[in-house]
């Protein structure tokens, strides 16, 4: 699902870290602000905190190396976290900055550090506690290390996206006026009740350094950490429900790792974390399969679903799982995550529990729209109804033409290439919105949901079905041209052979296809092959021996493929996405449309 990338360059600037947290704070949505003496320490703090005065309730302060945005800057607001220290890129901030933080907000209700689980942030941390403690500063500490991926250690288990549901819960009861021990226990309890795993298609690229590239194409490292250590094992990447079935077992399956497990009917928190640079709807659909797969296979109650980036790793195409118990230390945790918050990076409205894998009620219904039987004919009415029918021989002539000219579009090498060529002037899918397209009117017509009682019925359906399943320019350029073709099979009633209602019925869709696409021959597009396949075809004489009529067919589709062909020597284009591309990047690159209309004719001649 998710695609491998190649490394990035990286934005130039003496001190990034610096920079994106002045511009943090300038955005006039996050009413945050930074401690001085900035930025020999780089610590933000809620704008509602005064240095001088103290906080009136527990402070929470937390913080790590940079590269994790949003985390932990992000999670600084009411409701969270009261200050955030920011180290420079994986590093952990000094004991210095840590110290300033504590002293700027701890009051008397003290000041609880929450931290992740690596040895830096352990010492500083640790050290800057220690000496605010001497000065009579009430501090406590909680360590989160929720990885699942790794056997037991001295060191522990790394920390990972699912602290940032810890200084939720920690900063909800600090908010409400809960104690410091209060705070720890049930925090403590939180960051022990849940589990984390993550996995990704490439590691991440730090400014500055070289590139990693250990992780093959078509690879996924399972268990790698957020400053890309290596993972546990290296296998073949497989689809995303495939992906997230494997990460949600590896966290939740009884018996496949050493600290948690789920079971089954347990009310269960679900995170899906982007570790920097997978896409959102690759994102929204490994949530959607991680949901199913807790609900369905493990048998969870997914009370909340979390999805989008809560702990980055700068640029790494990959993703984290995390599951948390809905109730730990004796607390039911789903209010204080529910609880209100105005930290920027935390996900408004997710207080509600995801529907289940077989619940529809989030889903509006077309009833008369896209969702409609495709049988139900999309031309007019009276026309079809008055057209002559088709004897038995005709349909199955019918069924194997549409049928065969799908399968040469849909098949692989097809696809790749025609894909492989779009990705020359556009976005790379011109190949598969046809292969998709084309595998849908397959279905369609298999599952009996095509009229083959006539001509235009069929024609109308073809539109149709096109209409419903193929997206794009291409569902709009075939659409408009099977609407138009069957229109002119329902007026050509006049008893010319078959053959010849067939091809003037295509050259009329062709001329609607030219008259609202505006394409000419020369303009690179399947206009190219359809022209001059349609004027050789002219020339044949229907009443010949169908083995005559199926060689002039050929020969025709000879002229198409030329006219394909020709296409690689046309720089020119004035339509299109082409007509953007310098002609560079154009010569010696056929028409991927063009290409495609000769599949389908090959398809539909080979069925004769």
């Amino acid at each position: 699902m998710m695609m491998k990338q190649a490394p990035k360059p990286h934005f130039r600037d003496e001190d990034a870290v610096s920079s994106a947290l002045i511009g943090l704070v300038r955005d006039s949505s996050t009413r945050l602000r930074l401690l001085k003496p900035f930025p020999a320490i780089r610590v933000v703090l809620r704008s509602d905190v005064s240095p001088s005065e103290g906080f009136d309730k527990v402070s929470l302060v937390s913080g790590g190396g940079s590269g994790h945005e949003p985390g932990q800057c992000g999670y600084v607001g009411r409701g969270m976290l009261t200050a955030a220290v920011c180290g420079d890129v994986f590093a952990s901030p000094s004991a210095e900055a840590v110290y300033r933080a504590i002293k700027a907000t701890a009051g008397p209700k003290g000041c609880l550090l929450i931290v992740m689980n690596y040895t830096g942030d352990r010492l500083n941390f640790g050290l800057a506690a220690e000496r605010a403690k001497a000065e009579g500063v009430k501090v406590d500490m909680i360590v989160v290390g929720e990885d699942v991926s790794l056997a037991r250690k001295k060191t522990g288990r790394r920390g990972l996206a699912g602290t940032v549901m810890v200084h939720k819960i920690c900063g909800a009861m600090a908010e409400r006026g809960d104690s410091l021990e209060e705070i720890v226990r049930i925090g403590q309890a939180c960051a022990d009740a849940m589990g984390t795993v993550g996995a990704s298609l490439t590691t991440c690229n730090i400014p500055g350094q070289p590139p990693d590239d250990r992780i093959a194409p078509g690879e996924l490292e399972l268990g790698l950490g957020i400053h890309g250590e290596p993972g546990r094992e290296r296998r073949p990447a497989g689809t995303s429900r495939e992906i997230a079935a494997l990460l949600c077992d590896e966290v939740a399956r009884p018996g496949r790792n050493e600290y948690f497990e789920a079971s089954a009917d347990e009310d269960v928190v679900l995170m899906v974390n982007n570790l920097g640079a997978t896409t959102p709807i690759e994102l929204g659909a490994l949530a959607r399969h991680c949901c199913d797969h807790c609900q369905s296979d493990l048998g969870l109650r997914v009370r909340r679903l979390l999805v989008g980036p809560f702990k980055t790793s700068l640029d790494m195409v990959g993703v984290s799982v995390s599951l948390m118990r809905a109730r730990a230390g004796g607390a039911d945790l789903l209010p204080l995550l529910d609880a209100c918050t105005d930290a920027p990076a935390w996900p408004r409205g997710a207080t509600e529990e995801p529907p289940r894998a077989d619940d529809d009620s989030g889903i509006f219904r077309d009833e008369g729209g896209a969702a409609a039987a495709v049988g139900e004919s999309a031309g007019p009415p009276g026309a079809l109804s008055t057209a002559s029918p088709m004897g038995d021989a005709e349909r199955e002539l019918a069924r194997r033409a549409v049928l065969s000219a799908c399968a040469e579009v849909s098949c692989e090498e097809c696809r790749d290439l025609c894909d492989a060529l779009d990705r020359r002037t556009g976005d790379g899918d011109c190949g598969t919105t046809l292969a998709r397209g084309a595998e849908a009117i397959a279905k369609d017509v298999s599952e009996g949901r095509f009229d083959f009682s006539s001509w235009p019925a069929a024609a109308a359906c073809l539109a149709r079905s096109v209409q419903v399943h193929m997206g794009g320019t291409s569902g709009a350029i075939y659409n408009i041209l099977f609407t138009a073709a069957g229109t002119s099979l329902a007026e050509a009633e006049d008893g010319r052979p078959t053959l010849v209602r067939i091809l003037n019925a295509l050259e009329a869709g062709l001329a609607a296809v030219q008259k609202y696409g505006g394409a000419v021959p020369g303009d690179r597009t399947l206009v190219d092959a359809l022209v001059p396949f349609l004027n050789s075809a002219k020339t044949i004489d229907a009443s010949s021996p169908p083995e005559s009529v199926k060689a002039s067919l050929l020969e025709s589709l000879a002229r198409a493929e030329e006219g394909a062909e020709g296409t690689k020597g046309m720089t020119d284009a004035v339509l299109g996405r082409a007509s953007y591309v310098p002609a560079e990047d154009l010569r010696g690159n056929a028409d991927p449309g063009a290409i495609a209309a000769c599949r389908w004719l090959r398809g539909v001649i080979s069925a004769l």
